[in-house]
């Protein structure tokens, strides 16, 4: 995702990254902005060998406001060709402004 306010849950766009590594890797989230009330922000960094079928690769903790965090996916991890992230917005009239980023190592 890149920075963006968002209401609803939706996927983020999928990045093709030509091969599977087995390396691992790092994501980070940064959450700049939540509105509404009990906001809740889950988001997933999601990994598929085809674009088609995806399945979790790394999993931050719940937002419920401003935060930021980096998660780690350890070397020797399979990391497929196509990530992208997938986000879940709970709460009444929610608003998150956030940014996803994943490095494969």
């Amino acid at each position: 995702y890149k920075r963006q306010a968002k209401t609803s849950s939706a996927n983020g766009t999928t990045v093709d990254n030509s091969a599977s590594t087995a390396n691992g890797g790092t994501g980070v989230i940064s959450v700049i902005a939540a509105s509404g009330t009990s906001p809740t922000l889950d988001v997933i960094v999601q990994h598929s060998s085809d674009g088609a079928s995806w399945s979790t690769l790394g999993t931050f903790t719940q937002a419920t406001g401003t935060t930021s965090q980096a998660i780690t996916v350890a070397s020797g991890t399979t990391v497929n060709r196509y990530l992208r992230a997938a986000a879940t917005i709970g709460g009444s009239s929610p608003s998150f402004t956030f940014a996803v980023g994943f490095a494969r190592l």
